[in-house]
């Protein structure tokens, strides 16, 4: 949105060689001209962010070196309207006043005709001039999306009269630019029915302005499923899915398993579903409805133990009703170190979990910056324990950017440390209200170099800058750059720590890595070498009989230390496969690294018996292939099908047997809990209620039976879970070709 802004003398006209300019000016408040510190200043050329910067205690502001081409600089502060104002490019010097006045805001939710809320829909406020051009005065225009939850916030509205509505914009045309599509012709979009007209005034919040879109609600498929095969009298299964306060779920998805001949149906409007065509047997259920934790039948909770249902032949069984939890959200306020909110900082929740034997984090639900109240919502989350942040805003405070303060990554309630701050337990269905982050500059400095290839050549490619693993530290930030026809790089407002400098060529042929650590002012260049990864070459051995079916078998390198791991790693690389005499040759070796294979479905006691590399067995114990490349010869890998196996079934709390569950097997030695660790396995039992691991090496385990397993993969379990396998789960020793019998008892979380 725009305003009128009154701009300052313009200082002379810098010479023609001159290829910067600086900009400084200050922010007030409309009303009576007070400073507005640490309000948000953006430079932008065209469509492109080039600075930004917060304003100090006394509303000013300074960008030192800028393009000398034609800039725009917008100004905003939570409660205030944005103001924006064109720079003419070719100055020596600029002088600007931006004057924000007070703002309102607008909010509700948006729904389909069935009732369920419309994710990313927008909702539009036109500013009703008279004597204007709704649509093509791009100044009247505001416009917010909707969230997961149907809701929106039409936030920094200038006073005036407003015409609001809601709409949705059809699948096939999102590639185009969203706002030209918002005020475009409005015969493409899908409407809500009936606009709403209403005065604002500064200050003012205004709720509960609801839309409903009509004709987007999905087509749900209802009724019967299939007919059964002539001769086959058939059973069936009914009931309801609806949520915690009795809700229906329309167009709730319920699908039936394993081996069924319905895979799945849709609830009505009613929330009631029938599947048909069921021959005799065991079957699970599970719901699934947007915004809603999915959950199998006779869970209330994901944690809950599944409750099969057996049907004999022609039986209908009713009443098999699924209660689904919404999903669960996080709400807070961000404040500076004056207590005051601020606009458009990035806040997100990260899932604490157990990876490569330490604790870390899940890859973090997507940011949504703070609105204009300096409120922010983190929604879509699942039971577990998070830590909320907020990103980077790379925002120098006051002065040019690489001046000395900036806001930094800050931990609920305001600390830059992940150890420090306060973790959030989530339970299904239960919300976290007041998860408040003090947000306070912190000293920073410009990390500079260069990188050049092992040639001593300019490296054309990429550059990162991220939290050294070796630190301890949960890493939240990083930068990323393009190299310059030099190979230099410059990283901005980086705050005190240890961090990691990576460079690397596209398609990841060369790679190259550099420790550094920011203490107090800027460190001294760092020059990055790139180097081709390393090669291995030798040998794969099967240990087994010489018909033994090993179809599918891979091996990969698998990095162990992230500083050490190029920036688009994407999983274990360079998989290689063996050749008719056993032979192998690979590239693509770099740093601390583990050997890995992968799956045998027709082999289920093959394992990955050792990975020897210069004497050291790579299997587990990293190996450090360093920078330099080169060729390791003589790699002897040996898999072997003398795997052991270990079976049972398990018992809940009364002793009586289950037949829903997974199974959890550790290694006692934790420093085995790696990420794609051979010793750490989890499978979901088999319908009659037995389980079967196989393909284990010799060793000492914990195994355990529990419910609700929602990550599959053991190295994203929950910490809490691994420390209730380790403290409750069986302990037992297996040897190569072992075959263990352990009856488990369900352990509940």
């Amino acid at each position: 949105m725009f305003v009128s802004l009154a701009a300052g003398a313009v200082q002379a006209q810098a010479p023609a060689a001159t290829r910067a300019q600086s900009i400084r000016g200050q922010v007030t408040n409309a009303q009576d001209s007070a400073p507005l510190r640490r309000a948000r200043v953006v430079v932008s050329e065209g469509d492109r962010q080039i600075e930004l910067v917060f304003t100090d205690d006394q509303g000013q502001f300074a960008i030192a070196n800028a393009p000398v081409t034609a800039l725009t600089i917008r100004a905003t502060k939570a409660g205030y309207t944005a103001a924006r104002v064109s720079v003419p490019g070719g100055r020596a010097g600029t002088e600007i006043r931006i004057a924000l006045t007070r703002s309102a805001g607008v909010t509700g939710r948006v729904r389909d005709e069935n009732g369920s809320p419309v994710s990313l829909a927008y909702v539009t406020g036109r500013l009703l001039l008279p004597g204007s051009d709704r649509r093509s005065d791009a100044s009247n225009r505001f416009f917010a999306q909707t969230d997961r939850l149907g809701d929106y916030r039409l936030g920094s509205l200038p006073a005036g009269r407003y015409e609001i509505t809601a709409v949705r914009i059809p699948p096939e045309l999102r590639p185009a630019k969203v706002e030209e599509q918002l005020f475009g012709p409005p015969d493409i979009l899908d409407v809500a029915t009936g606009a709403v007209t209403m005065t604002l005034a500064g200050g003012d919040a205004v709720a509960d302005v609801d839309f409903t879109i009509p004709g987007i609600a999905q087509t749900c498929l209802t009724g019967p499923g299939v007919r059964p095969p002539d001769g086959v009298v058939a059973g069936g299964i009914s009931g309801r899915v609806t949520g915690s306060s009795g809700e229906p779920r329309v167009c709730a998805t319920v699908q039936v398993g394993p081996d069924a001949p319905v895979s799945q149906v849709y609830t009505d409007r009613q929330g009631r579903y029938e599947i048909d065509g069921l021959p005799a047997g065991s079957f699970f259920l599970e719901a699934r409805h947007a915004g809603y934790l999915p959950l199998y039948h006779g869970q209330r909770q994901p944690a809950d133990a599944e409750t099969l249902i057996t049907l004999r032949e022609g039986e209908r069984r009713t009443g098999a009703d699924i209660v689904l939890p919404r999903e669960s959200f996080i709400t807070g306020t961000v404040v500076d170190e004056h207590g005051e909110p601020m606009e458009g900082i990035p806040v997100f929740a990260s899932q604490l979990r157990q990876m490569d034997g330490r604790l870390g984090t899940t890859m973090p639900i997507v940011p949504r910056p703070t609105d204009d109240r300096g409120q922010y919502r983190v929604v879509g989350l699942a039971p577990g324990t998070y830590l909320i942040a907020t990103l980077s805003t790379r925002g120098a405070v006051g002065a040019a950017a690489g001046s000395a303060r900036a806001y930094s990554s800050i931990f609920h309630p305001g600390t830059p440390d992940a150890a420090m701050a306060q973790r959030i337990a989530i339970a299904a269905g239960r919300d976290a209200h007041g998860i408040d982050i003090l947000y306070t500059p912190t000293v920073t400095a410009t990390v500079s170099g260069s990188a050049v290839d092992a040639a001593g050549r300019p490296l054309a490619g990429t550059a990162s800058l991220s939290v050294s693993g070796r630190s301890g530290a949960v890493s939240v930030d990083s930068w990323s750059v393009r190299l310059g026809a030099d190979g230099a790089f410059a990283f901005l407002n980086v705050p005190r720590g240890d961090y990691v400098a990576k460079v690397a060529r596209p398609g990841g042929a060369h790679f190259g890595m550099q420790y550094v650590t920011v203490v107090d002012g800027d460190p001294p260049p760092v020059r990055v070498t790139a180097s081709v990864a390393a090669t291995l070459e030798g040998r794969i051995v099967i240990e087994g009989p010489p018909d033994l079916n090993i179809a599918g078998l891979t091996v990969s390198i698998a990095p162990a230390d992230f500083d050490h791991t190029p920036p688009q790693w994407g999983g274990p690389r360079a998989m290689f496969g063996r050749e008719d005499d056993g032979t192998f040759r690979a590239a693509g070796a770099a740093g601390p690294s583990r050997i890995v294979t992968g799956a045998t479905p027709a082999c289920e006691g093959c394992y990955l018996k050792s990975a020897y590399v210069n004497g050291t067995d790579a299997a587990d114990r990293p190996f450090d292939f360093g920078l330099k490349g080169g060729v390791f010869r003589d790699v002897e890998i040996v898999v072997s099908d003398a795997g052991a196996a270990i079976e049972g079934r398990a018992t809940d709390d009364r002793g009586a047997a289950i037949r829903v569950y997974s199974v959890v097997i550790l290694p006692t030695d934790q420093g085995l809990w790696y990420s794609g660790s051979r010793h750490m396995k989890t499978m979901r039992s088999e319908r009659d209620g037995a389980y079967r691991v196989t393909g284990l090496p010799p060793g000492d385990y914990f195994v355990a039976a529990v419910t609700g397993l929602q990550f599959p993969n053991p190295d994203l379990i929950e910490p809490e879970l691994l420390d209730q396998i380790a403290a409750r789960g069986l302990r037992v020793t297996v040897g190569e070709r072992e075959r263990r019998t352990l009856d488990l008892r369900l352990i509940r979380r």
